[in-house]
């Protein structure tokens, strides 16, 4: 199995929004975190190469961007929460986030084997808040479907297959520092 290609689609990755599957989800790309600052090369005067390279021992949030198929029944962002159904836009989702526990929202992302018997690989992102809905449409006499894009921020993610899940520099959720 481990020399096999993993395939996207077809129901063997898929991700769930505060444990609700994103069903019709045609795409999520996930934009990981990034340094909060470059590398810096430290070079002496009196040195012809550089001696140490200094590296951010901290990272950024990253993002998932989420395109979603809209359907008859309800405005894309409906589908991830009971607590935005009564959302008109980005507004009052964001006034809702506002007045909840920050960490509470989580994004997993789950890769299901196709052989079975095989665990699932899972992913999961934390403290997500919802950043940015793409309300626009094109309509046109050819549309079969109309997408919409979601993108949700997340401050840091747990990848449950390595080291159990477990980080080398345990993370207080609380105050953002190493345990």
């Amino acid at each position: 199995m481990a020399d096999r290609v993993r395939v996207g689609g077809s129901g063997y990755t898929y991700f769930r929004y505060a444990g609700n599957i994103l069903a019709f989800a045609q795409e999520v790309r996930v934009a990981a975190p990034t340094p909060v600052a470059d590398p810096v090369r430290v070079q002496p005067l009196n040195a012809q190469r550089p001696v140490e390279i200094i590296t951010a021992g901290a990272h950024t949030g990253g993002t998932l961007t989420m395109v979603l198929t809209e359907l008859y029944n309800g405005a894309v962002w409906q589908r991830l929460s009971a607590n935005l159904n009564a959302s008109q836009d980005i507004v009052d989702i964001m006034r809702i986030q506002a007045q909840s526990d920050p960490t509470a929202i989580t994004v997993e992302k789950v890769v299901a084997p196709p052989i079975p018997g095989l665990a699932a690989r899972k992913e999961t992102y934390y403290g997500c808040r919802i950043v940015r809905v793409a309300d626009d449409e094109t309509i046109n006499i050819g549309a079969m479907r109309i997408d919409k894009e979601i993108d949700v921020a997340y401050l840091y993610s747990v990848k449950g297959w390595i080291n159990g899940g477990n980080r080398l520099f345990p993370l207080n959720p609380a105050t953002g520092t190493g345990a």
